[in-house]
Protein backbone atom coordinates (compact mmCIF):
# COMPACT_ATOMS: atom_id res chain seq x y z
CA UNK A 1 0.00 0.00 0.00
CA UNK A 2 2.67 2.39 0.80
CA UNK A 3 4.95 1.82 -2.58
CA UNK A 4 1.46 3.40 -4.03
CA UNK A 5 1.27 6.38 -1.41
CA UNK A 6 -2.19 4.54 0.45
CA UNK A 7 -1.42 4.59 4.24
CA UNK A 8 -2.65 2.16 6.16
CA UNK A 9 -5.45 3.30 8.93
CA UNK A 10 -7.35 0.51 10.28
CA UNK A 11 -7.53 -3.70 10.24
CA UNK A 12 -10.49 -5.85 11.55
CA UNK A 13 -9.71 -9.50 11.92
CA UNK A 14 -12.44 -11.99 10.76
CA UNK A 15 -13.07 -15.29 13.03
CA UNK A 16 -15.87 -17.66 11.54
CA UNK A 17 -16.07 -18.46 15.30
CA UNK A 18 -15.14 -17.57 18.15
CA UNK A 19 -12.69 -20.55 18.69
CA UNK A 20 -10.76 -20.31 14.97
CA UNK A 21 -8.07 -18.30 14.24
CA UNK A 22 -8.77 -15.33 11.87
CA UNK A 23 -8.64 -16.45 8.30
CA UNK A 24 -9.21 -12.77 6.86
CA UNK A 25 -8.30 -9.33 7.63
CA UNK A 26 -9.95 -6.15 6.42
CA UNK A 27 -7.49 -2.69 5.92
CA UNK A 28 -8.58 0.75 5.10
CA UNK A 29 -6.39 2.97 4.04
CA UNK A 30 -6.17 6.55 3.14
CA UNK A 31 -4.07 8.04 0.24
CA UNK A 32 -1.46 10.62 1.00
CA UNK A 33 -2.12 9.83 5.01
CA UNK A 34 -0.16 10.11 7.72
CA UNK A 35 1.35 6.96 9.02
CA UNK A 36 -0.88 5.84 12.56
CA UNK A 37 -2.93 2.96 12.45
CA UNK A 38 -5.43 0.92 14.90
CA UNK A 39 -6.59 -2.52 15.25
CA UNK A 40 -10.47 -2.80 15.14
CA UNK A 41 -12.46 -4.90 17.49
CA UNK A 42 -12.59 -8.41 15.64
CA UNK A 43 -15.37 -9.61 13.29
CA UNK A 44 -17.20 -12.83 14.49
CA UNK A 45 -19.32 -14.52 11.72
CA UNK A 46 -20.93 -17.42 13.50
CA UNK A 47 -22.22 -18.27 17.20
CA UNK A 48 -21.56 -21.48 18.88
CA UNK A 49 -24.67 -23.29 17.43
CA UNK A 50 -23.18 -21.86 13.74
CA UNK A 51 -25.68 -19.64 12.98
CA UNK A 52 -24.62 -16.19 11.83
CA UNK A 53 -23.68 -13.58 14.83
CA UNK A 54 -26.26 -10.45 14.54
CA UNK A 55 -23.47 -8.12 13.09
CA UNK A 56 -22.80 -10.93 10.54
CA UNK A 57 -26.68 -10.49 9.89
CA UNK A 58 -27.07 -6.71 10.11
CA UNK A 59 -24.07 -6.23 7.95
CA UNK A 60 -24.94 -8.56 4.89
CA UNK A 61 -28.53 -9.71 4.91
Amino acid sequence: MRENKIEPKSITFVFNSILDKPWLFLVTGKKGGKSGMIVEKPMILRNDDKSYTEEYTRLYD
